[in-house]
Order: structure tokens, then sequence, then C-alpha cells
């Protein structure tokens, strides 16, 4: 009976990876018709997603970033530390070294941010969370 549940366990994480990839993957490559088109959104991606902030870049404070400075971040570690309950504990170690990374990478980017944007030093005093609201 265990193993039974185990088993279908596994099978649905491994669904829910393959619909996750294929959702996050597939739509843009549907809407473009050729590999330029592909090459070119893809650049364009790349460029938008720059470590850099936006030379005429707005600082928001509405929605989730009332609460927290990284709420995307907060989101991807919270879907981590889920998916390392579900499957082994060994897992965990991988949502561990995610936290670090994620950590110094927003130092890094929030330096960059108080001297780009005006009143990012405020807001960081303002909202003291950094990805999980009331917690870290």
């Amino acid at each position: 009976m265990f193993a039974a549940l185990f088993e279908l366990r596994q099978i649905a994480v491994f669904i829910s990876y393959v619909f996750g990839g294929a959702v996050s993957v597939l739509p843009p490559s549907l809407l473009s018709t050729t590999p330029r088109e592909r090459l070119d959104q893809c650049l364009a991606d790349a460029r938008l997603s720059s470590l850099f902030p936006r030379p005429r870049g707005q600082l928001v404070e509405r929605g989730p970033f009332a609460l927290v400075r990284h709420p995307i971040y907060g989101g991807v570690l919270l879907g981590l530390f889920g998916v390392s309950l579900i499957s082994r504990p060994l897992a965990l170690l991988t949502t561990f070294a995610s936290v670090v990374f994620l950590t110094l990478k927003t130092r890094h980017e929030e330096r960059l941010l108080r001297e780009a944007v005006a009143g990012y030093g405020e807001y960081c005093e303002r909202v003291r969370r950094r990805f999980v609201p009331f917690v870290f």
C-alpha cells in the first residue's frame, strides 16, 4: 500500500516537472514562426533580465513589493523548499544552496539599486524582509 502511494507521488512530481517545463517553454516557441524570431525573442529576454538597473527604471512599492523586496526569488525558494519536502531530505541541500546564492545575488543587486534608483535605500528600510514576508 505505502509503496504504491510512494510511486504515485513520484509520478505526480514527474508530471508536474514535465508540465511546468512545457508550460514555460512551449508558448513562446508556438508564438514565433521562424527560428530567427525565436532567437530575437531570446536575446530580447536576455536584455530585459540584465543584472544592472534600467537607466529610467522606477521603484515599485505596490503589491507583493510592499511586503518583500524580491517576491519572485521568494516564490522560487518556497517552491524549491516544497519540492525538497516531498522528495528526498537530501534535496534540502539544494534549497539551502539556493538561499545562499540568492542572498548574495540580491545583496549585490541592492548595492547597484541604491546607487541607481532614488529612494531605494528608504524602501529597504521600510520593507525589511528580502524574500518571505514576516520571515526572511
